[in-house]
């Protein structure tokens, strides 16, 4: 739908062009009328099938943005945990801003190509009425792309730096929140703000460099366009004066020049830095995704040992901590009151009860009799 709203429009002033030559220099109304209502006719198409192409596109990249957010989100509540400590705001920066720059870049499947689709149209319309004109786009247009490709490799070095460091200071964040209550009873408030304070403005440097980047490289790239507008603009214009063209022709190749602007404008701002940011994303993306398991074994080892397998005599809940021995049968409900070093051994143990039986050589934690060290993660 994008490359046929990309050709109607480029044929807009080639119909414009002939309505001139067959209609108003002719003085034929039939053939007027007949130009015009194919002119509306294509603008309709070109509407059209550009808001129908663009809302299944978004729709596209919203699904993928959410198959995406979900497959983050899993891995980080998988209870086989991350390996290494990392910051919660960190992950959240990965789980939204990076998700969403990724999901971003199904976009290059749909706008790029009818960019794309543009150029060549307009390349073998110039063709039909003026062949060194098609010629020229047929020649600049791999060129700009090759220009482009070149230029947006600085650009995704800047994207990846900078997003590694909006996530640290993201990071650093939500651990001070998270840490509040220490950070008042210590009466670290200043120490806290100044940390703060130096890992945002490491990230707003970052961010203004990778701003710079990719203004800089958009500039770059509009400059080019527009002289290669304008020369082409020009030769047209030396065309007609010298009886090459007539006035229905300059008219066409005057409006399909101007109609260029738009999608080697786009181009680079789509398949440039739409793709740099994209890939800076992606791969953070992977990296969380590949992060080894805390409890690798126990993230592979599933279906070992299980509720269903268990005798059915014993308890629900066998726990044995410091000496005392907590038996919980199925159904019942139970209430424990443990103080002071009983209780906080309790705590550690129910939440992490899995390794307590490997260490001191017996079981501390046994649900419906399978020791909980023998159950898969999951389980």
């Amino acid at each position: 739908m994008l490359i046929l709203s990309n050709i109607a429009g480029a044929g807009l002033p080639v119909i414009a062009g002939l309505a001139v030559d067959r209609g108003i220099a002719t003085g034929d109304l039939t053939q007027l009328a007949l130009w015009t209502a194919l002119l509306v006719a294509d603008i309709m198409v070109m509407s059209l099938c550009f808001r129908l192409g663009s809302r299944m596109g978004f729709f596209g990249m919203q699904t993928v943005q959410h198959r995406l957010r979900m497959q983050v989100t899993e891995r980080l509540l998988h209870p086989a945990g991350m390996q290494g400590r990392q910051l919660g705001g960190s992950m959240l920066s990965v789980a939204t801003g990076d998700v969403f720059r990724l999901a971003a870049t199904m976009q290059l499947g749909i706008y790029p190509v009818g960019e794309v689709a543009a150029v060549l149209a307009a390349a073998v319309m110039l063709l039909v009425i003026s062949w060194p004109l098609g010629l020229a786009v047929l020649i600049g247009g791999p060129l700009m792309l090759w220009a482009m490709t070149v230029g947006g490799r600085p650009l995704q070095r800047r994207s990846r730096e900078q997003q590694a460091l909006v996530a640290g200071a993201t990071g650093k964040a939500s651990d001070l929140i998270t840490g509040y209550r220490v950070v008042k009873g210590l009466r670290a408030d200043d120490e806290a703000s100044l940390r703060y304070h130096e890992v945002s403005q490491v990230a707003l440097g970052g961010a203004l460099r990778a701003r710079t980047a990719r203004a800089t490289f958009n500039a770059s790239m509009n400059t080019m366009t527009g002289v290669f507008i304008a020369a082409l603009t020009t030769f047209a214009a030396w065309l007609a004066l010298n009886g090459h063209l007539t006035v229905g022709e300059l008219i066409a190749v005057v409006g399909v020049t101007r109609f260029l602007v738009g999608p080697l404008t786009m181009l680079p701002a789509n398949a440039g830095a739409v793709w740099a940011t994209g890939v800076a994303s992606g791969e953070r993306v992977l990296g969380l995704l590949r992060t080894p398991f805390a409890h690798a074994g126990i993230a592979e080892r599933a279906g070992t040992a299980g509720i269903q397998d268990a005798p059915v005599t014993a308890p629900a809940v066998d726990v044995t901590v410091g000496g005392h021995h907590l038996a919980v049968q199925d159904a019942e409900f139970v209430g424990v009151r443990a103080a002071g070093s009983t209780g906080r051994a309790l705590v550690n143990l129910l939440a992490s009860g899995r390794d307590a039986g490997r260490h001191s050589g017996q079981p501390s934690v046994l649900i419906n009799g399978t020791d909980a060290a023998e159950m898969d993660i999951d389980t």
